[in-house]
């Protein structure tokens, strides 16, 4: 009864799991969760979420006969991936969360509500960091909020790396060594920023402290002077503030030196960038816009991001959920992600598309219009047309078409009329 108390919103409160502390090389240390608060990795994970979360997932029924397939709309399972998961939760939130549970968890859990009869009812998320799996023998079952549930009636759906066990590993913590660089990059702008200069100076208090000064009277001068340009100068509060020199006090800007400093900064975050970017998969310019577009152009790059990243995702989801199938169901149906919405060109190159697949006969007005989201045609739209005159593609057309041919072949050996083919075509079309 915990799942079902939860679905109706009286879940126990579950226990904090403890956090994950790793030390970095300063003697700083990071919590998990400050690693998925790092942007690359947000940026990463949000790119592979989202665009899989506005994916439509369908569910084909393959004719055994002929092998032709058309979507199962009847089917309850359509709805619910297609239309509404759970009562709270859309399709795009849905799957946008499974994916952040595999990414950064490296586990997805999906409780399946079903009625008496096994009917599925609706699919609810489980918080991975409170999932336990227990293993008997090949047997597995889920211990959440105090509650077991056994295989059947939780998914599992993990990460694409995963241990002997089946259990997946978490692509933040694959990529830890690259997230706390940047962490320290961070810190060390934070305080650049926060309590430097706007340049490196060099003081010269020689004149202020000449004379008879012995080393502690002019370590206190020393002080003074540090602390007067760090309240007055330092900070952005008071950023584009002139710099008053007095008693003597020179400053000397050392140019060379910021810059080689901010340079190597940059170049360090930048490879920072780059590494969690290789780890994820991700293209570089879809988290930093300054990076340039390879592969020949947007949409040949958006072609290498599906086929190499979010491929093998929407395979394994698709592979896991039709676990949700029963055994003689799997023959006969399958989930499939329509992807097309992802490669989606201009409207020239959509235009020529179109026109090539219509003139083969391989598309109809009305599944043109389909894709296009247009009103579909209200008489003879689901007609297909092959170049010869562009007459519909039916098998009764052809004959007539070729019958047509013959008799002007003929004709043409006998050197008598020719035949009107229009008419002979139409008799036998009728």
């Amino acid at each position: 009864m915990g799942l079902i108390s939860l679905i109706f919103h009286r879940r126990k409160k579950p226990i904090p799991a403890p956090r994950q502390v790793l030390s970095g090389s300063a003697g700083s240390s990071f919590t998990f969760g400050d690693i998925r608060k790092n942007p690359t990795v947000q940026a990463c994970t949000n790119v592979i979420a989202n665009v899989i979360g506005i994916l439509p997932l369908n569910l084909f029924f393959k004719n055994p006969k002929d092998g032709s397939r058309q979507r199962a709309g009847w089917h309850p399972i359509y709805s619910i991936l297609r239309q509404r998961p759970n009562p709270s939760e859309s399709p795009v939130i849905f799957f946008g969360k499974m994916i952040r549970h595999i990414i950064q968890k490296g586990n997805s859990y999906l409780f399946q509500n079903r009625d008496s009869t096994g009917k599925l009812l609706s699919l609810h998320l489980l918080n991975p960091e409170y999932v336990t799996e227990v293993y008997d023998g090949l047997l597995v079952s889920y211990r959440y909020n105090g509650d077991t549930y056994t295989g059947d009636e939780v998914l599992h759906i993990s990460g694409l790396i995963t241990d002997d066990q089946g259990k997946g590993y978490s692509l933040v913590d694959l990529a830890k060594v690259a997230v706390l660089l940047g962490i320290q990059l961070d810190e060390y702008s934070l305080a650049s920023f926060g309590n430097g200069l706007n340049t490196k100076l060099l003081l010269d208090i020689a004149e202020m402290t000449a004379g008879n000064v012995d080393l502690e009277q002019a370590q206190k001068i020393a002080q003074t002077v540090a602390d007067y340009v760090r309240r007055n100068y330092a900070g952005a509060e008071n950023a584009g503030k002139p710099l008053i020199l007095w008693n003597g006090m020179k400053a000397t800007e050392l140019k060379n030196q910021s810059s080689n400093r901010d340079a190597e900064l940059l170049e360090s975050r930048k490879w920072q960038e780059l590494e969690i970017c290789k780890i994820f998969g991700v293209p570089p310019f879809l988290i930093n816009g300054t990076y340039e577009v390879k592969y020949g152009g947007l949409e040949q790059a958006m072609t290498v991001f599906l086929n190499f990243t979010l491929a093998p995702y929407l395979r394994h989801i698709e592979q896991r959920l039709s676990t949700l199938l029963t055994s003689y169901e799997q023959d006969a149906y399958y989930f499939e992600f329509d992807f097309n919405v992802l490669l989606r060109t201009d409207e020239k190159s959509r235009g020529d598309f179109y026109s090539k697949l219509f003139g083969m006969g391989a598309i109809s007005p009305a599944m043109i219009a389909a894709r296009e989201n247009l009103e579909p045609p209200t008489e003879g739209g689901d007609a297909r047309f092959v170049p010869a005159n562009l007459m519909p593609l039916r098998i009764d057309v052809l004959d007539a078409y070729m019958a047509g041919a013959k008799l002007k072949a003929a004709a043409l050996i006998a050197g008598a009329p020719l035949p009107d083919p229009t008419s002979a075509a139409g008799d036998q079309a009728q």
